[in-house]
């Protein structure tokens, strides 16, 4: 009895190992028929970039994939379990196409949109360098200098389209009218932030007739003696100057400002917390009025 029940665990075991590869190798040409299929919807590029095992690999993940609505590792086992007919197709095909949608975009980025980026960014830096370079007040960053219309759609060509040894040539043309509208928003932008606290306001009638004058501009409002600003530290400073600090804790302007750590902004200068997007690589959170009158310029300061 022993013995038959020796030779009963060896036929279980044979005829599992055996279930086992069949159903792997119709897990294999599920899988094959369903690459097959995107190859067709033109996703071939993205099918070799992360190669046909990549879902497969993708079950032993356990994090899903980012965006929502995608396939995550383990409704990928479950897919490739099924059979690929045309009813489960049709039910896959949503989230099939959302997830090779999302590969494709990675692909892209690494493959033809990054170069492209570091080339704009050795030839700007050649660009500066230049003896017939137009003269700049101040010049965006690289990663500004890429969101300008010209230089995104040459970024964002699609891919194959012939970039040659200059194909940034003819956007850097456009930069001085480029950098001039970018500087003119930026000063926008800044100038909006520029107020009087109330108990200078309502000392100052002055100040009162040229802040609500129409032909006062942003130029003139960010050359007033309170407008400045701070840019994550206790120093303050003016315009331009705030667009030029390579790094928040390093000032080129004399600390004329010492508030003492129990003293909030708030508390000494009567302004609220001002939140933004990125102006360069500068966050400006706080614009501050300096205790003068309102009417005066930096250039009075002097």
């Amino acid at each position: 009895m022993l013995e038959h029940a020796k030779k009963c665990e060896e036929w279980q075991r044979q005829k599992t190992s055996k279930r086992k590869k069949e159903v792997n190798t119709c897990m294999q040409e599920r899988h094959e028929c369903i690459l097959e299929r995107l190859r067709q919807l033109g996703y071939e590029s993205e099918i070799v970039y992360f190669r046909p095992e990549f879902f497969r690999e993708s079950r032993k993940k356990t994090k899903p994939l980012t965006d929502e609505g995608q396939l995550s590792p383990h409704e990928i086992a479950l897919d490739l379990s099924l059979i690929a007919d045309a009813i489960e197709w049709a039910r896959m095909l949503h989230k099939w196409l959302k997830t090779m949608n999302y590969h494709r975009e990675l692909r892209l980025n690494q493959v033809v949109y990054s170069p492209r980026r570091r080339l704009l960014a050795a030839q700007y830096d050649d660009y500066v360098k230049l003896r017939d370079t137009p003269i700049f007040d101040i010049l965006p960053h690289v990663i500004d200098l890429a969101r300008f219309p010209p230089f995104r759609d040459i970024i964002n060509a699609p891919e194959g389209t012939q970039m040659g040894e200059n194909p940034f040539a003819s956007a850097f043309a456009q930069l001085p009218t480029l950098v001039g509208d970018w500087k003119k928003q930026l000063d926008a932008q800044l100038a909006e932030l520029v107020t009087i606290p109330p108990h200078l306001y309502s000392q100052d009638a002055l100040a009162r007739r040229v802040v609500a004058s129409s032909s006062v501009t942003s130029a003139d409002k960010l050359r007033l003696a309170c407008a400045l600003f701070e840019v994550n530290c206790p120093h303050l400073f003016t315009h331009p100057e705030v667009f030029l600090i390579p790094q928040p804790r390093h000032s080129l302007w004399p600390n004329r400002d010492v508030s003492t750590p129990t003293e909030s902004i708030l508390d000494r200068f009567g302004m609220n917390s001002w939140k933004r997007r990125r102006i360069l690589s500068t966050h400006v959170d706080w614009i501050q009025a300096w205790p003068c009158q309102t009417t005066w310029t930096v250039r009075m300061l002097d």
